[in-house]
């Protein structure tokens, strides 16, 4: 009973210390002891109220001390960190020097996007490149590295034996390490002299006993590396912005983002131990380009300003494409000899201009005319006015005594009405006719998906105001599959479709099934099996047909 009352006693007072907004807090564990939270002073030591004894009752020895606070209740850091120096052999601090944070183990997790993969990091094999976080140290050397993970890392500040450590970090640790570079290693710095450009693209490549190494430079275009005792090579390189690469991949107008860069300038050394600083700049070796269209383009248009040439020490041969809204565009270009053109979906193929870019001649300017063309869009309408592709047999446009192909527009135009980016570019004013119709391509016949039109005859004028629409009749969507006997695919099963004596092509992805669009009409059906051959009749009218073909 005595003690059911001081547990009461205690809960009260507890209540009334919350109340009065005591941050302390006492409450009673399963033993009867007070334990005090972590944080106490005076409103805790006045929360720790022990049970009233019961009267005539004796005390414990020692009941009436406090037992000491515990902390277990803290919240215990889970973010670990590194941070340390990196000085050089004669223990002086290195200033705008890059260090290398590597994780070992698994990939980190993905909602942490500072991890990235560094080419100048070696990867032990077996584990994800993607563990690299960079760092730049201080003017005195300093660098830090946190919000990290339980987990074992590498710390590296250059291939020598006292520039890296290993670092084992637990939950919420911090550690801090020294980096100091041997007595053998060369501090290799310098810059790009000239005038500065936003868009020069420059890069400095470093290589010595092994894989190159690619260093980045500040804002005032200055580098910084430790080299070792041996050959060394040191090279300046352009890269061209990703924007402006013309490395085309499939379709024209699908841009490969590839960086592409070209040597302009090498150098050599001999590097040896305590030689001291070793000093590399280079002049700056770019031009900046600026090309006008004197042709006024029409309302919203858009051209290509296009540069294609050789350059750098080994001569090799770039290309650059600008795409613009009006009619100028200016590129940063590195020494070397160019020709300018434009093109447009609204403009003939224009003449080039020769340009030779180098040191007497920093920034140079060009004009270009270009004749006004025609843009025609193509598209073609169901009876029902829903759009229909051309499959693989795409119209063609007669114009001037030659046929032209309809190219993909997307770089050019939005869609027209919901269809494809398709129809035919840089048109030349004037009559021309569209055809559509089915054809015979490497023995087999090439079906449109819709009875074909007759032709469409048009005047094409400069601009993009040709736009034609083709109400064409459906054909049926066929598709065929063989199958074994469980059901499933059969690899090896080759399925052939034959319009009298000539066979139909597919634009299935496997042998073992055919897709194509058929008019009505009877058709013959060969199954070629490892088993065997067998030869079945298909009739078509005019909805779609999907059938599956079994042993």
């Amino acid at each position: 009973m005595a003690e059911r009352r001081g547990r009461a006693q205690a809960l009260l007072a507890a209540l009334l210390l919350a109340a009065a907004g005591v941050a302390g807090l006492a409450w009673w564990g399963r033993t009867g002891e007070p334990v005090v939270a972590p944080g106490g002073g005076a409103g805790a030591a006045a929360a720790a109220v022990g049970p009233v004894a019961a009267p005539g009752a004796v005390a414990a020895p020692g009941a009436d001390a406090a037992p000491p606070p515990r902390d277990d209740l803290q919240r215990v850091p889970t973010e670990a960190r590194i941070e340390g120096t990196v000085l050089d052999a004669a223990g002086r601090p290195v200033a705008d020097h890059t260090v290398w944070l590597q994780r070992h183990g698994k990939r980190p997790a993905t909602r942490d996007r500072r991890w990235m993969f560094d080419p100048r990091v070696p990867v032990t094999v077996g584990e994800s490149p993607y563990h690299t976080l960079s760092a730049e140290t201080a003017a005195d050397g300093s660098f830090a590295f946190s919000a990290l993970d339980p987990a074992a890392y590498t710390v590296t500040a250059s291939l020598g034996e006292g520039a890296h450590c290993d670092v084992l970090l637990a939950r919420g640790e911090q550690r801090r390490v020294e980096l100091r570079f041997g007595a053998e290693e060369v501090l290799l710095h310098g810059r790009i002299l000239g005038e500065r450009s936003l868009q020069d693209g420059y890069e400095v490549e470093v290589h010595q006993d092994g894989e190159p190494v690619t260093l980045r430079l500040d804002a005032e275009r200055r580098f910084r590396w430790i080299v070792g005792p041996g050959p060394c090579t040191v090279s300046l390189r352009w890269r061209a912005p990703d924007e402006v690469l013309a490395d085309r991949a499939g379709a024209r107008g699908a841009a490969d983002h590839r960086r592409r860069s070209v040597t302009l300038a090498v150098r050599n050394f001999d590097v040896r131990a305590g030689a001291g600083d070793l000093q590399c700049d280079f002049d700056a070796m770019a031009a900046e380009l600026t090309a006008t269209l004197v042709t006024p383009l029409p309302r919203n248009g858009e051209c290509e300003f296009v540069v294609r040439g050789r350059c750098g020490v080994d001569a090799e041969e770039i290309e650059l494409v600008q795409a613009s809204y009006a009619d100028r565009a200016s590129l940063s270009l590195p020494y070397g000899s160019f020709r300018v053109t434009v093109r447009g979906p609204c403009l003939t193929a224009s003449a080039g201009v020769d340009v030779a870019l180098g040191a007497h001649q920093p920034s140079i300017r060009v004009e270009l005319e270009a004749v006004p063309a025609g843009l025609v869009r193509v598209r073609a309408l169901d009876l029902g006015g829903r759009p229909v592709g051309f499959g693989d047999r795409p119209p063609v446009l007669r114009t001037g005594g030659e046929e032209r192909l309809p190219v993909d527009l997307g770089r050019w135009v939005r869609p027209h009405g919901g269809a494809e980016h398709f129809g035919f570019e840089a048109v030349p004013p004037g009559p021309a006719t569209l055809v559509c119709a089915d054809r015979e391509h490497d023995g087999r016949l090439h079906f449109l998906p819709f009875e074909p039109p007759p032709p469409q005859e048009l005047d094409v004028v400069a601009g993009d105001q040709n736009r034609i629409d083709l109400r064409v009749e459906r054909r049926a969507l066929v598709q065929l599959r063989a199958v074994d006997r469980v059901g499933r695919d059969e690899p090896k099963a080759v399925v052939t479709v034959f319009a009298g004596e000539r066979a139909v092509a597919s634009t299935a992805d496997r042998p073992c099934r055919f897709r194509s669009w058929l008019p009505p009409g009877d058709y013959r059906v060969v199954v070629e099996r490892p088993s065997g051959r067998r030869e079945s009749g298909l009739l078509v009218g005019r909805a779609d047909l999907e059938r599956v073909l079994r042993p």
